[in-house]
Parts: C-alpha cells; structure tokens; sequence
C-alpha cells in the first residue's frame, strides 16, 4: 500500500498555498489588463 501511495502522491499532491498565490496572481493580471489606461475602455474600443 506503501508504493501504492508514492505512485499516487504525484497525481494528487498540491500545495495549497502555491495554488492560491497562483489564483491570487491571475486576479491580478486579469485587473492589470482591465486597467490598462482610461482611453482604452474595456467596453467598446478593440475588445469585444
């Protein structure tokens, strides 16, 4: 059950905390581009 457990552990084991800062970093590349500057305008302008 030992060696079952290694070869499983890769599959299934994450960080949780790795995986919110890099939750975290997306909401903040995803405001980033939304901000990108006053006269672009997130409605209307090049993006749909």
């Amino acid at each position: 059950s030992e060696r079952l457990r290694h070869r499983l552990l890769p599959m299934y084991s994450y960080d949780p905390a790795e995986e919110l800062q890099e939750s975290e970093h997306e909401l903040l590349v995803e405001a980033e581009e939304h901000q990108v500057g006053p006269n672009w305008g997130s409605r209307g302008g090049w993006r749909a």
